[in-house]
């Protein structure tokens, strides 16, 4: 299974992780900069599922 989330801005999926990560969610992978232009994150959900946000750079 893939769930992935459109976000409106880089800072928004800066935003989405941190509120997650600290509602206790697994971190799979912090937010960065990706090569192909997104701002990126990977959680976990509790059944270990990885959700992904993403965001064009500007």
């Amino acid at each position: 299974m893939g769930l992935a989330f459109l976000c409106d801005s880089p800072k928004d999926v800066d935003t989405h992780f941190e509120r997650l990560k600290g509602l206790g969610y697994g971190v799979h992978k912090a937010p960065f900069d990706a090569f192909w232009g997104q701002r990126y994150a990977q959680i976990e959900d509790p059944d270990g599922n990885v959700i992904d946000w993403f965001a064009a750079l500007a």
